[in-house]
């Protein structure tokens, strides 16, 4: 006469832990049939004073995850862009026969900022575990931002309850930097400022130091203050001035007598003023008016204003000659301005965390009329 004893279940239990979960999943009795002499069906499985007949897959693992060990229980972040070092699961077989795992994997929000290395892991779809035996994963952790990052290792393996989730969770420590408003117009002339806020995240705490470009042309960018300290969860603040150059006018004031045209004519006029002198200085000297020049007896030639004239043209010809008075007019004078037109300006935030330089920057908009 045959006898069905009520299969027994056991808890799948998980412990937490700020990043990883330490779980012990226990295996579902089957029904026993026993007929005379007894028989098994598969996929039976037997309790065993505490073991199995089949697989019974226990998973254990470091508490945390970060740049160094901590107590059970503790939270530890991580910079961002860092990687932390290797963190241990463990499977176990606790039952009777080989765990075979088909596949490892991680999936999730973010996946990925967690890698499982080959270094070290001997978990594997070619290894076997064997009854009683273990096998590791090493995990590292490398966050892309700040904040809580989440995500879970997969096991997919032939003990019941496949595939086992292990979730993984670590903290990214960096800040965040924004500027307001967006967009600014002015005209030549006139100033713009931009408030910046920079924020921390996951726990950061630090000097942030700042900067602008993009400018355009005649003008500056002021920020102030250039550092600041991050930490906690209060937000610093630093404000950005983009001063303009110049006014919307006309063409400039004129440099002096610039306005006269003096292209050509000075040369050309002292040329007819020299000629006319000589012809007068001839004419005198033929009607007897002009006298030698007695160089003997130091005389003084009778009538020389005409010669004087002569010699006072042929010398302004000169230095007019000598001077280039026949150049080209004089330029004007131009006042500076910042051109109109449109700018996009970056603003740069960066903070050195060991070997890790986080850096963030927001853009805004300055319009010149």
């Amino acid at each position: 006469m045959a006898r069905t004893h009520s299969a027994k279940s056991f808890a799948f239990v998980c412990q937490g832990w700020a990043v990883f979960v330490v779980c012990t999943m226990m295996a579902v009795a089957a029904l026993c049939q026993q007929a005379g002499t007894p028989t098994r069906r598969k996929p039976a499985v037997e309790e065993r004073q505490g073991r199995s007949a089949g697989p019974f897959l226990r998973i254990g693992g470091a508490p945390t995850i970060g740049p160094k060990s901590a107590p059970t229980g503790s939270r530890i972040s991580q910079v961002v862009a860092s990687t932390s070092k290797l963190q241990t699961v463990t499977l176990t077989n606790m039952g009777d026969s080989d765990l075979n795992i088909a596949n490892l994997m991680i999936t999730g929000a973010d996946a990925g900022d967690f890698a499982i290395t080959g270094s070290g892991t001997t978990c594997s779809t070619s290894n076997p575990v064997p009854a009683g035996g273990n096998c590791t994963i090493n995990l590292m952790f490398t966050p892309t931002g700040g904040g809580t990052r989440s995500a879970s290792l997969i096991i997919a393996d032939n003990a019941p309850g496949t595939p086992h989730s292990v979730p993984l969770s670590g903290t990214g420590m960096d800040f965040t930097l924004s500027a307001a408003p967006a967009s600014a117009s002015v005209s030549a002339g006139q100033s713009a400022s931009f408030a910046v806020a920079i924020a921390p995240a996951g726990g950061f705490a630090g000097s942030v130091s700042l900067q602008c470009s993009g400018t355009p042309a005649l003008s500056t960018c002021l920020v102030s203050p250039t550092t600041v300290a991050v930490g906690g969860t209060n937000a610093a603040s630093a404000t950005v001035t983009v001063t303009t150059t110049g006014s919307a006018g006309g063409e400039g004031v004129p440099a002096p007598f610039s306005g006269l045209p003096v292209s050509g004519l000075p040369a050309g006029m002292s040329l007819l003023a020299l000629i006319a002198a000589a012809c007068y200085a001839f004419n005198l000297w033929n009607r007897g008016r002009l006298a030698p020049l007695d160089y003997s007896g130091l005389q003084r030639p009778r009538n020389s204003i005409p010669l004087r004239l002569g010699f006072a043209a042929l010398a302004v010809w000169l230095a007019c000659v000598v001077g280039a008075c026949g150049s080209a007019s004089a330029p004007k004078t131009t006042a500076q301005r910042t051109p109109a037109g449109t700018s996009e300006l970056k603003i740069t935030a960066q903070a050195a965390v060991g070997s890790v330089t986080l850096s963030h920057s927001a853009t805004v908009t300055l319009t010149i009329n």
